[in-house]
Order: structure tokens, then C-alpha cells, then sequence
């Protein structure tokens, strides 16, 4: 790996640890207290696999509740609010993504931090539960940063860097399953160039979760992989081409 990698940073949901039924069931809660409408009612909710590509479909989780469960913006502010109760009471168990244990493992030399737009006590109750909290040096959650600065802007990410790193000149991975996620890489990206500081991130498009769809992306990642495994051999490529 390249020697002036300083730091890697990890979207959470998607990424880290397969939260995918454990949100779903969070979503039908929420709709269903806010709306008093069953969550059956809507399609995105009906089955894993809808949920999942109805994710997808859009670049920001507002939209999603806008769109697909017909939300209004009062019901969805409620519902940013209630997702850490909501996620709390829920016992819905998550495991991490095979291999994911290796790939921290092969990056232990180096500081790593969590991006997520879930929220940081949901976080760390997890990596607690999975026995992943010692890999990690800095976490943040969207309740970390105000409302209008979460994924995609960069703050949070420019933040956990800079914790992680001290702003020290190189390059940092940032993993992420969605485009948000490389859409805030590259946000971060213009602000290390507008700057004039030496820090580069490279994007990692995190695609072995089921039913994403990448191919309407307008933003692209450095590289995708299907798989964490291919994690480190395809950043090695990279960085292996660089000067």
C-alpha cells in the first residue's frame, strides 16, 4: 500500500455492517407512528429487496420518505428526530459483511474512522455488539454535525479526517455504498484542492450489499468492488500507478 496513506474512513450502513433489515424495520415504525397508515401500504416496505432498491433510487434519505412513503417535510423532520429511539428499541439483529474483518485487520496500522448518516449512540452499540469498536478512533454520526452539513456536504468527513490525521499531507480511503458517499469524497476532494492543502481522498464504491444499483450514478467512485475482500488489492492497483 502506499506509504503516504494516512487514514481510511468507512460508511457504516452498507458497508461495514449489513443493517439492511434492521432499517427497514425501523422505516415501517416510523411510518406507521407518523402516518398512522400500515406500512404494508407501500411498496418500498413490503420486502427487503424493495426497500433496498427504493434506497437506492435516490441520492438523499428525505427523499426517499418524500417520495416512497409520501411523507411530508413536518412527518420527515419528526421522523429525522425519532431514528435514534426508533433504532434504539429495535432488536433487529446485523452482522458485518463477510471479510470485513480482514480488511480492518490489513489497514490495523493505520487510524480509521466511520461517515454515516446513522446516528453515532446506533453506531457504537454495534461495533460494541460486534466486537469492532477497537478498530475505530473517531466515529461520526448525523446528529454530529448540524442538519444542512451531513453527506453529502463534507463537513463530517473533513472533520474524522482531520481527527484522524491532523490534517498531515497524503491520501485517504473513504468506503461507501452509495453515492452520496463518493459525492462527499469528492466535495471533500474540492476543498483539500481549493485549499491548497496536499491531502487526497480515494473513493471506494462499496457495491457486494444486494440490489444496489450504481449504474444512474452521476458521481463515480475510484474503484468498486463487489466484495470487501477486494478492498485492499484494488486500492493497490491504485496507488501502485501513482508516483
Amino acid at each position: 500500500m502506499h506509504e503516504k496513506l494516512t487514514a481510511v474512513v468507512w460508511d457504516f450502513d452498507g458497508t461495514l455492517v449489513d443493517t439492511r433489515r434492521k432499517n427497514m424495520n425501523v422505516a415501517r415504525a416510523l411510518v406507521e407512528h407518523f402516518t398512522g397508515r400500515s406500512a404494508d401500504e407501500f411498496p418500498a416496505l413490503r420486502s427487503l429487496p424493495s426497500y433496498e432498491r427504493a434506497l437506492h433510487r435516490h441520492r438523499h434519505w428525505r427523499d426517499f420518505y418524500r417520495v416512497e412513503l409520501q411523507m411530508g417535510e413536518a412527518d420527515i423532520d419528526r421522523t429525522e428526530q425519532s431514528w435514534l429511539e426508533f433504532q434504539l428499541v429495535d432488536d433487529t439483529a446485523a452482522e458485518t459483511y463477510a471479510g470485513i474483518d480482514d480488511v480492518l485487520a490489513a489497514f490495523g496500522h493505520l487510524p480509521q474512522g466511520i461517515v454515516s448518516l446513522n446516528v453515532k449512540p446506533n453506531i457504537v452499540r454495534f461495533l460494541d455488539e460486534l466486537d469492532l469498536a477497537h478498530h475505530f478512533a473517531s466515529v461520526y454520526g448525523a446528529e454530529c454535525v448540524q442538519p444542512g452539513l451531513r453527506k453529502p456536504h463534507p463537513d463530517a468527513l473533513l472533520r474524522c479526517i482531520e481527527g484522524l490525521t491532523g490534517g498531515a499531507p497524503g491520501f485517504v480511503v473513504y468506503i461507501g455504498d452509495h453515492e452520496t458517499d463518493v459525492e462527499c469524497a469528492h466535495n471533500a476532494n474540492s476543498h483539500f484542492e481549493q485549499a491548497g492543502a496536499d491531502l487526497r481522498i480515494v473513493s471506494v464504491g462499496a457495491l457486494y450489499a444486494p440490489h444496489i444499483d450504481d449504474e444512474h450514478w452521476q458521481v463515480e467512485p475510484d474503484c468498486k468492488v463487489n466484495a470487501p475482500h477486494e478492498i485492499v488489492s484494488e486500492l493497490a492497483q491504485i496507488f501502485a500507478a501513482l508516483p
